[in-house]
This record gives structure tokens, sequence and C-alpha cells, in this order.
């Protein structure tokens, strides 16, 4: 990437938008820092001191999506936003084998490295599925879990229910029309998208059409394990949705999360689409800086809020 040489080097409109993230963060006082994990180098970003929040992005995220939540947090906690690696925008997959399982031993390792055993979780999509899993595996180290827009991991046998993780249309027919459509489909304002970035991530996508169809088989297939898992997450949990979502999740989904995880809370959000973190971010860290705050060990959530 351009920021690990001494002279800038721009390759493409993508790292033009890495970079204004990146430029955003450290304007926020932010610091970027890196660890070494499975022998490989992991980004992250951090600040404050006090509990511990970790961020965790979905597929195609970035740890800088989350600048504006971690400049706000990093006032009462120590906040921390890593960039998992085969979840980043650059695809550059490797042949590993792709499980929430894997990912959450992964966020283990992560976080020991890190000297913290016990933290709150503060994930979207993918990422949630992967938060929520390494919630199940030892649930003294999680002291709090958000999911933002969790995806649909229920199999369809028979039924209209389409598991996220096998839509691969948006892999094998992928172009910047089909791009602008999801967007469409995933915000409740859909952002204005040049045509030159949709051109190059539908490029990307479609470069490494093979690597990214497996991770999804993958993904798919570990959700039948993760669905047996929610029931055994002990910690409270905020899951959050928008009204809007209708491609990569839906209401029924969001529910279904919430049946599923004890002391859990559900909250769908107005004139929302798969993204609150950016659509309703004021609002959606309301509802997580009351979750953090609260006495989590004697209280018990609502089962749902409009």
């Amino acid at each position: 990437m351009w920021y690990d040489n001494p002279v800038m080097t721009i390759k493409n409109v993508s790292d033009f938008a890495y970079i204004a993230d990146f430029t955003t963060g450290v304007i926020h006082g932010l610091k970027y820092k890196k660890v070494v994990v499975n022998a490989e180098r992991v980004d992250y970003l951090e600040a404050g001191q006090g509990e511990p929040i970790v961020f965790i992005h979905g597929f195609g995220g970035v740890n800088v999506q989350w600048r504006y939540w971690l400049s706000h947090f990093k006032r009462n906690y120590r906040v921390i936003a890593v960039t998992i690696p085969d979840l980043t925008p650059s695809l550059q997959f490797n042949k590993g084998h792709y499980s929430f399982r894997n990912y959450a031993q992964w966020l283990d390792q992560f976080l020991g490295t890190l000297a913290i055993d016990r933290c709150h979780l503060v994930s979207h999509c993918t990422g949630s599925c992967i938060a929520a899993f390494y919630a199940s595996l030892d649930t003294k180290k999680v002291a709090s879990l958000t999911m933002l827009s969790t995806p649909e991991i229920r199999q369809s046998n028979g039924s209209d229910i389409i598991n996220t993780f096998d839509r691969t249309e948006l892999v094998n027919n992928v172009d910047a029309m089909l791009l602008r459509s999801v967007l469409a489909k995933s915000f409740a304002r859909p952002p204005r998208m040049p045509q030159l970035i949709l051109n190059r991530i539908a490029a990307r996508l479609s470069a490494n059409r093979e690597k990214v169809n497996f991770l999804l088989s993958e993904l798919s297939r570990s959700s039948a394990i993760l669905l047996k898992r929610l029931p055994l997450i002990e910690a409270p949990t905020l899951i959050v949705g928008g009204d809007r979502d209708a491609y990569l999740s839906n209401l029924d989904a969001f529910e279904f999360y919430r049946e599923q995880i004890p002391n859990s809370q559900l909250v769908i959000l107005p004139e929302c689409g798969h993204f609150p973190l950016y659509e309703q971010q004021e609002r959606c860290i309301d509802h997580v800086e009351k979750l953090i705050a609260r006495n989590l060990k004697s209280e018990t959530l609502p089962t749902s809020v409009a």
C-alpha cells in the first residue's frame, strides 16, 4: 500500500479514498499502529484510555470506516478498530479455510497481542458474525456485544430465505450497473458514487471472482455452525438494523437474532439501510453508548425498541 513507502505513490482511485479516510483519522487524533498476528502484519487504529471497545468491520470494510465512532468514544474509552486480513477492499485472499470460528480465533490472537482480556465489541455485517462467534467461545471475554446490520445466515430449505453469503450474483455478474443497483438497495438514501470508482470495484471483484466465491461459500457453510452457537452468547447484546435494509439483510433476520441470543435487544432505525454506522450514526452511537454504560451484569434488556 501507499503508506509503506517513504514517497507516497497513488496507483488507483481507491488509494485516493483510503488517503482521505486515513488523513481524516489522523486529524481526529487517532493513532495508526501495526502488529504481527500469525506472521502477518495487521493494521489498526487506536485512541483513548479506559475500558476497551473493539470495532470490527464487515466484508470489504477497513478500520478507518469507524473513525467518527472512534473519535466519539475515545473521550471515555480505549478504542481500537482493526482491519481484518482477507475481508478488506484489496480482496487479496489467501488459500486458507474461511470460517467464523477461524476468524474468531484470529480475533482472540489479535486481542492477546494487545493484552486485552475483556472488551466491548461493536461490529458490522460479516464482522457481526465473527463477533458473535467470538462471544460464544468465551463468555468472560466480551463485556457487551453490538451487532449492526446482521446478515441473513439461515438456509433456504425450500423457503424464500436467501443466506447473504449465497448471493453470488454480485460476484458472478458484477459490473458498474449492478453495483449501483446494490447501493440503491443498501441505503435509504444512496450516496452518489462516481462511475470511475464503481468501474474499479467491479474490476477487482471480477479479477478475484474465484477467490471471492470460495470465501462466500465457506462462510455460507459456516453459518450453520454459528446458528447453533447464538444461544450460547451471554454478553448483553444490542442488535441494530435499518428499516430499509432489504438486500444483504432484512427485518425478519434481525428479529431472528433477537430470538436466538439471550439478553438481547433489537433496535430498528427508521430511514436507514444496511449501513447505520453512516446513515444514522448519531442515533446508533447513542444506543451503543447506553448499552456500554449500563450495569450490564444486573440489568435485563428490553426485547425490542422502535
